[in-house]
């Protein structure tokens, strides 16, 4: 009686990837369109989508701003800029590291200098946010270093490069 299953519909809420049904188009010799709804192609229609500006209420608190991007295409400088631009709002988060403080920086300025097996108990306990190692220091940014300038009434400013 039941010779073939009947496929089940999309969960609510989740489009289709209009790629895997090119792929599985491509492997049945099917035309995508007849294959899937009409949903998962009319994404091709807008080349576009629409952004709305986000109104902050004043009782919720600021959001991390995190601007990600390969080495050398200025997410950094972009982060600097925005910070430069208007400091009373933009801050970004102080960076942990295992290496030794200079004479001239300051513990909580430039970095919060702790030693390697914080910083692994930190990495191993979920409480940094991103981490890395550099010439043999550990660098890092922790989730309590965000929460501080959110605290003080600023949007946090990061930026990552992903690995």
């Amino acid at each position: 009686v039941f010779s073939s299953p009947v496929p089940l519909p999309p969960p609510a809420g989740f489009r289709r990837s209009m790629r895997l049904c090119r792929r599985k188009a491509r492997l049945n010799q099917q035309s995508c369109y007849s294959r899937c709804p009409s949903s998962c192609y009319s994404t091709l229609a807008a080349p576009y989508e629409e952004v709305v500006r986000y109104q902050r209420h004043p009782t919720d608190r600021h959001r991390l701003i995190i601007l990600v991007g390969p080495a050398g295409v200025g997410v950094n400088e972009l982060r600097r800029r925005l910070i430069t631009s208007n400091p009373r709002e933009f801050q970004s988060a102080t960076p942990h590291t295992t290496r030794v403080q200079k004479s001239y920086e300051m513990n909580g300025r430039e970095y919060h200098y702790i030693s390697k097996e914080t910083f692994e108990n930190m990495v191993y306990s979920h409480r940094m946010l991103e981490y890395g190692e550099y010439k043999g220091y550990l660098y890092g940014t922790s989730i309590d270093a965000v929460r501080t300038v959110l605290d003080a009434g600023k949007i946090c400013v990061i930026d990552l490069e992903p690995q």
